[in-house]
């Protein structure tokens, strides 16, 4: 397998799990800390106050506002959060970019306010804005309103923001019923939260579903009994001592294990406040999904830890400031430092001098920084002992869960040898061109050209090798614009584009074609080559809009055959200023043939 694609694939899979494990754990701390903060705070204002303060830390936002629309005037927007003191209080639901979500019930996501017509300037600073309706039972009931002081898209965002805001949704809902007779029912029973009331002698008075469901017991079966005797040993003197902070008045937040009815040691975490006089209220979450996730990601870490520790390949994680943080044993094998010898030291221990000042290294982890990722960069690294190495380098760079680059990974290939290779066979081209200039032209050519092909299969080349080189031959010594050749796979019925001159970047998208009804398949059952004088008019060729965007008109169509088995097509092509009868058919033909030879006696 080519070491680029596996990096790739192990990257984007590895991203997508610590992602998802991020965002459920964000999710989880969030609405955990809001169902908390329901029961303690005394007014509404105050509740979401506290909702937005968590909301900046979580999601690293500086600017986070609660549009609520007026029970009262329901085409009035009001701003139930304190800040920006600059802003109006309240807005006519029929203005800006929140007015627009609110009547709409959609999500909108502004990259460039500047660009925006609905957009109302509050706050000068601001360059982008994300806007999220607060949907309770199918009424909008108000906004989650994001403004950034930077330019941003809110891509990685913006999924885990609406998701947060359907649950905050019933949660804004509820404490606007704070003051309320229902309040409390309407709250504790529906919360997905467990809630445990205590007495002043630690008896239990009251659970809610949530609770019931979690320890396995009922109602009846809680009340009455004191809280401690459902947690083990370990967490019972703990339990107590937490109890007693809750008569001084203090709150407690901390996670202990919970044995529920059927004897399952379930991880849960408390937040207590004072409840009366002497008594405590707590709200239990399970914890047992995210710990699930979190053994998951444990697992995995291991898992990839261990793929990369033992990968022949170099693979080198290193900090922002060019630290390395990983070094596998491929790195050890191919540049000779132990992983103790480098790792807290500077990756420059490996780049020349030279590389260093003229600013390659430099450049490389900006361009990965703003692309994501650079792949297959030719250059020169050192051994330990100072020898120079070939290598190609692809750079990744690794994010944390806000889209801040933290750091890189680097893969190391090798190409050493490779460009060996290339250096002989350049040398074979420029000895053989030399002896080219004494000889006649078109004997001599093919022999050229024969001979050529012979070195490169007894240096090992393979198929996608030999095949750049026959179309590197035929544009060197044929006057064309363009070639293209198609390796041809039996198990399929399709041709693969695996070498081409002259075309541009677009050719590669049609990579794979059917020989079914191909110009091929034409050439093969006509029993030779076939030229075509007009492809933009012909009914037989696939591509006319890739011709004329690459300015091609005519075609020469050529089937690579050993005996009866068809190894795949070259295509000459010429604009149309070209002329097909500039093609010597015995000759091209004599060609063709040995590089179809060629091609069969490949790796």
């Amino acid at each position: 397998m080519d070491p680029t694609v596996y990096s790739k694939g192990f990257d984007d899979e590895t991203a997508s799990i610590k992602s998802r494990l991020a965002e459920t754990t964000l999710l989880l701390e969030v609405l955990a800390f809001v169902n908390a903060n329901i029961s303690k705070c005394r007014t509404f204002e105050e509740f979401c106050f506290n909702v937005c303060g968590v909301l900046k830390k979580k999601l690293k936002f500086d600017h986070i506002y609660i549009w609520i629309r007026d029970e009262k005037n329901p085409d009035v927007l009001r701003l139930v959060t304190p800040d920006p003191e600059e802003a109006p209080r309240t807005i006519p639901l029929q203005l800006g970019i929140i007015g627009k979500t609110i009547r709409e019930g959609t999500t909108i996501c502004v990259p460039d306010i500047n660009r925006n017509p609905d957009y109302r300037l509050v706050r000068p600073e601001t360059k982008s804005e994300l806007c999220v309706p607060l949907i309770y039972d199918n009424k909008v009931i108000g906004a989650l309103n994001i403004e950034t002081d930077t330019y941003q898209t809110f891509e990685n965002q913006k999924a885990i923001i609406e998701i947060i805001s359907e649950n905050l949704s019933q949660s804004l809902k509820l404490a606007l019923l704070y003051k309320t007779e229902e309040y409390f029912h309407h709250v504790v029973e529906h919360m997905s939260e467990g809630v445990w009331v205590n007495d002043t002698e630690e008896r239990t008075i009251y659970t809610n579903p949530a609770l019931q469901s979690i320890s396995g017991y009922s109602a009846e079966e809680l009340f009455g009994t004191v809280s401690y005797k459902y947690f083990d040993e370990k967490n019972k003197q703990k339990i107590m001592e937490e109890n007693k902070k809750r008569k001084t008045g203090a709150t407690g937040h901390y996670e202990v294990t919970l044995i529920s009815k059927t004897r399952e040691y379930i991880p849960v975490l408390i937040n207590a406040v004072p409840f009366g006089k002497g008594g405590n209220m707590a709200t239990i979450t399970d914890l047992r999904q995210l710990k699930a996730a979190e053994q998951r990601l444990q697992e995995t870490k291991s898992f990839l830890a261990s793929i990369t520790q033992y990968c022949p390949e170099a693979i080198v994680g290193i900090t922002e400031e060019d630290i390395v943080q990983s070094w596998n044993i491929g790195a050890e094998q191919m540049f000779g430092f132990k992983a103790e010898e480098i790792i807290g030291k500077s990756i420059q221990a490996i780049i020349p001098k030279e590389r260093l000042s003229d600013g390659e290294s430099l450049e490389l982890i900006k361009e990965a920084r703003n692309k994501g990722l650079v792949r297959n960069f030719e250059t020169i690294r050192l051994h330990k002992n100072g020898k120079p190495l070939n290598v190609s380098i692809t750079l990744n760079s690794i994010k944390s869960h806000n889209n801040s680059v933290i750091g890189f990974s680097v893969f190391y290939r090798d190409v050493t040898s490779q460009k060996k290779w290339e250096r002989e066979l350049q040398d074979r081209f420029e000895k053989m061109q030399d002896a080219y200039k004494e000889m006649g032209r078109q004997r001599r050519q093919l022999d050229y050209l024969i001979e050529l092909i012979n070195f490169a299969l007894t240096s090992g080349a393979n198929k996608k090798q030999i095949a750049t080189f026959i179309v590197n031959a035929i544009v060197m010594f044929a006057k064309v614009d363009a070639v293209t050749l198609r390796l041809f796979q039996k198990s399929t019925s399709k041709l693969i584009l695996t070498a081409q001159s002259g075309v541009g970047e677009d050719w590669w998208s049609r990579k794979v074609s059917p020989y079914k009804g191909s110009l091929l398949e034409k050439a093969v059952e006509q029993g030779g080559p076939m030229k075509i004088l007009d492809i933009l008019s012909s009914p037989f060729y696939p591509m006319p809009s890739l011709a004329r965007k690459n300015n091609l008109r005519s075609a020469f169509i050529i089937p690579l055959q050993v005996k009866d088995e068809l190894l795949g097509s070259l295509i000459l092509y010429l604009s149309p200023e070209g002329n097909l009868s500039v093609f010597d058919d015995e000759f091209i033909m004599i060609f063709a043939n040995q590089a179809a030879i060629a091609l069969k006696m490949a790796n």
